[in-house]
């Protein structure tokens, strides 16, 4: 079955996955699905003011006004010559004063059609491999500088299929909770702010963020071990710690910049027997033999030239013994905050690196 073999390679494979390849289950939900963030490298921790909050920090769908809607789709890791392997990703947010913020998505992971033969080339079966996760979310504002989040998330894989793998499960279902947590608006003064255009034009401006440096925390995939086999042969979840420092170092009507820093860890413990301690272990045991190697490092930069244009660029970076992940990434958008268009691109240095090619286009709507 070498197509199924080789999606399983594409899977494990993946640009957004790291050293959770042989250390958890269920490495898709690694995968940074939104357009803007991968334009930066995936450093959106700190920012997360639309509704790619819900994947990044949920904290920060407090941000939104009304509300935000993001669609999401790419021709996932075209150098392996497939054409049905895609990723999709959708967003919805909204606020409601005096309540919260509330916020809905739906990640999946398309890994295509499986055709099973015999030995004379005859078809038996087929089936459709695939991985995806909805999630339904909540945030509130503590006070005018901090935000407190959580999403709740429904996760199905199918991977495989009875007639070929009897003694495994078909389907795989697993929940995980993420939470997050954003402060800004500390150092003020540490922005050049300045309005040029009369209050006719607000409607067109990127909507800014609070003026100086923002830190936002997240940590992702909390969760049980997922059964492929039974009770006793269960895998963690990746769950995944994510530190951000944004800058709005200028913010102006006519341009400005914002930089930003995201630093992960994975929090998995797996030993040589297989065995892994539960996540709620693992926020400690993960870090006993802590190597600054494990990190992974995002740098981003967006560059706004008036309200209808952004440059994004990033670089990515993680070490030799975690992955091996290192590339630029570039991005941008057309339009408005109301309706725009947005493309990134992962530009890998190696020719050959599974990355190469890889695009994102989306719509983003703010209302």
């Amino acid at each position: 079955m070498p197509r199924l073999l080789i999606i399983l390679l594409v899977l494990y494979c993946s640009a957004e996955l790291s050293f959770s390849q042989g250390e958890s289950a269920l490495p898709f939900l690694l995968i940074e699905p939104t357009t803007r963030a991968t334009g930066m490298a995936g450093a959106f921790t700190a920012i997360a003011n639309d509704a790619g909050a819900m994947y990044f920090n949920p904290a920060g769908m407090t941000q939104m006004q009304w509300g935000s809607v993001d669609f999401n789709q790419v021709d996932w890791l075209p150098s392996f010559g497939f054409s049905d392997l895609d990723l999709t990703y959708r967003a919805l947010t909204w606020t409601i004063t005096q309540v919260g913020s509330f916020g809905i998505s739906y990640t999946r992971l398309n890994l295509g059609k499986n055709i099973i033969t015999d030995e004379t080339g005859a078809e038996l079966a087929s089936f459709d491999t695939y991985e995806q996760a909805f999630a339904f979310g909540y945030a509130r504002e503590l006070n005018k500088n901090i935000s407190l989040g959580a999403t709740v998330k429904m996760i199905e894989s199918h991977l495989i299929n009875s007639v070929v793998f009897s003694p495994r499960k078909t389907t795989v279902k697993a929940y995980a909770l993420d939470i997050g947590f954003l402060y800004q608006n500390f150092l003020p003064d540490f922005c050049y702010r300045k309005r040029f255009y009369s209050s006719l034009s607000k409607p067109w401006l990127q909507r800014p963020l609070p003026p100086g440096p923002a830190i936002g925390i997240a940590i992702q995939n909390i969760g049980p071990h997922v059964e492929y086999r039974d009770q006793n042969q269960g895998d963690p979840l990746p769950q995944n710690l994510r530190l951000g420092l944004a800058w709005q170092i200028v913010d102006t009507d006519i341009a400005g910049i914002r930089i930003s820093a995201d630093i992960q860890k994975l929090l998995v413990k797996k030993y040589k027997d297989g065995s892994s301690d539960a996540f709620y272990n693992a926020w400690f045991t993960s870090w006993s033999k802590f190597q600054w190697k494990s990190l992974r490092l995002g740098l981003g930069v967006e560059i706004f030239f008036t309200p209808l244009f952004t440059l994004r660029f990033g670089r990515f970076i993680e070490d030799e013994d975690y992955g091996a992940r290192k590339y630029t990434a570039l991005g941008f958008s057309l339009g408005p905050e109301s309706l725009r268009f947005n493309y990134s691109e992962y530009i890998p240095k190696e020719r050959d690196h599974p990355l190469r090619g890889t695009r994102f286009f989306g719509f983003s709507f703010a209302y």
